[in-house]
């Protein structure tokens, strides 16, 4: 005689708890091999097995700010959709994205922004919500990369102390209209001459290598930007 299923569609369960109590249930009267093991490290090892590879976080408060204009507008109450960390959604994205807006602070703490790219795949993850840049910039006229790495294209790297500088990113594919907004600091960086030949002096294009550790990300609605037909 069999044994029958506790895992049946006459008792279907209603949560991940009852699911995994179904299947401890189920393998130790199958497997006896199993009935030393206790509930507790069973359920532990199902648990694993299953959400082993998902990433848990707890969700972020809403800046003040962004509470005031909720207040303002009268916005109902809301889960904050952003992310601590690099989401696979970003890091997808960012390997597929051309375009890659930049921002960071001055040392008087005014906000400098640029654009970097114009292929796929200068930007990518690089495990441990880490992401690497590397294109090519004007070495002289980018205060962004004047900021962070120096103008002068010398091939040295340049690593952060302490925390790191502030660093705020929009990857977008303007094709698909697909957008990823990112936070995080940075972490080193190098300018480098295109050229190896060329006079460190004279250089005005640059290439940027740039590695920055990502705190916050948040994917955005591609119906915001504009769509426009082709004549």
């Amino acid at each position: 005689m069999s044994t029958p299923s506790p895992l049946g569609t006459s008792d279907p369960p209603r949560s991940y708890k009852q699911l995994i109590t179904k299947v401890v249930f189920y393998t130790t009267s199958l497997e006896p091999d199993f009935a030393h093991m206790s509930h507790t490290y069973l359920t532990a090892q199902i648990f694993l097995a299953t959400f082993g590879d998902m990433t848990f976080y707890q969700a972020l408060e809403f800046h003040d700010g962004e509470k005031l204009m909720q207040k303002k507008l009268h916005v109902p109450g809301l889960d904050n959709p952003t992310v601590p960390m690099l989401s696979p959604q970003a890091a997808n994205m960012l390997q597929r994205a051309p375009l890659l807006a930049f921002g960071t602070l001055d040392p008087e703490g005014r906000p400098w922004t640029t654009v970097w790219g114009g292929n796929t795949g200068f930007s990518k993850p690089l495990g441990n919500n880490m992401i690497g840049i590397r294109t090519s910039v004007a070495a002289k006229l980018d205060p962004v990369v004047e900021y962070l790495v120096g103008s002068d294209a010398k091939g040295e790297v340049v690593k952060e102390e302490g925390e790191g500088r502030l660093l705020s990113g929009l990857a977008i594919d303007l094709g698909t209209r697909k957008r990823v907004k990112l936070a995080g600091k940075m972490v080193a960086g190098m300018l480098g001459s295109e050229d190896s030949d060329e006079s460190m002096e004279n250089v005005q294009q640059g290439v940027l290598q740039l590695v920055a550790h990502i705190d916050e990300s948040l994917g955005l609605y591609r119906s915001f930007v504009n769509h426009k037909a082709k004549d």
